[in-house]
């Protein structure tokens, strides 16, 4: 959950990308590793990928952005 909390919180108040996709793909955590993905990539599809319901919404919100 932590892992999860700092990648919000790096990906919101950043205004320049933070992490390219191949940064994003050295991430552990699965849920983490596809919003990570989606937010660099602005694309929701990535979210479909994520298995607990609450990292899922939170990671269509965020790749909306």
């Amino acid at each position: 959950m932590k892992k999860i909390l700092f990648a919000l919180f790096v990906l919101s108040t950043s205004k320049e990308v933070v992490a390219s996709t191949a940064e994003c793909a050295t991430i552990k955590d699965h849920d983490t590793r596809m919003m990570c993905f989606a937010g660099e990539a602005k694309n929701e599809s990535y979210c479909e990928f994520i298995k607990d319901h609450d990292t899922k919404i939170r990671c269509r919100i965020l790749s909306r952005k």
